[in-house]
């Protein structure tokens, strides 16, 4: 499998939305934040990029977020955020990444109905 570069993985996402280089060398990190809708949380993962062709997984039902019967409010899709945080060597090389929601969820609706 190809080793991903920093220029890769800004040529596909773009700039990250930190990028913290150390001065007496080591691991440059970049972190992304990514908003997604409802409809497209989806594992995102910079090892795809080598994986050819990208192949985009259906929408799931959510069991969250739509409108009560008799409600009238309109829907309102759901907003998450995750952030990624990208490990690079002192070669510009892609070591490791992971992925945490920017903050930890919590429905509206779950806190007022207790």
């Amino acid at each position: 499998m190809k080793k991903l570069t920093q220029d890769d993985i800004a040529e596909k996402f773009g700039p990250p939305s930190t990028a913290k280089t150390p001065v007496l060398g080591g691991d440059t990190v970049w972190t992304y934040r990514v908003p997604m809708g409802d409809r497209e949380v989806h594992p995102w993962d910079p090892g795809s990029l080598t994986a050819g062709k990208k192949t985009k997984a259906p929408p799931s039902p959510s069991p969250f977020g739509k409108s009560l019967a008799g409600n009238d409010e309109p829907y309102r899709e759901p907003l998450y955020c995750y952030r990624y945080t990208l490990s690079f060597d002192e070669t510009k090389l892609l070591k490791d990444w992971k992925r945490e929601e920017c903050v930890p969820r919590t429905s509206e609706d779950e806190t007022a109905s207790q």
